[in-house]
């Protein structure tokens, strides 16, 4: 092996090493985006399954704000915009919540 030869190989090797460290890194950055990235589809599941339930507490709010003025601005406070079934039409606890 010649000292040119010699000098390729060791060149070589060194970019080999740093290419492996590289991909080391960038696996550890990826597991870690990964993670993020499962946190933030919990927290989207975790608010869509609590959405029925606020939308159905907004309902309830418009219905005693027919009763109670009072309880109109805790729906404006929140710019929940609530329309409600005209009387008998429908079951007691519908209605339809915009934001």
């Amino acid at each position: 092996m010649s000292r040119l030869q010699f000098i390729i190989v060791n060149i070589l090797a060194g970019v080999f090493v740093t290419l492996m460290v590289a991909q080391y890194l960038l696996s550890q950055v990826n597991q870690q985006l990964n993670q993020d990235v499962i946190t933030m589809q919990q927290q989207v599941a975790g608010s869509q399954q609590a959405k029925p339930v606020l939308n159905q507490l907004a309902i309830r709010l418009a219905q005693a704000a027919q009763k109670e003025p009072d309880m109109n601005d805790l729906l404006a406070k929140y710019r929940l915009k609530v329309t409600l079934p005209q009387t008998g039409t429908s079951a007691p606890q519908s209605g339809q919540v915009f934001n």
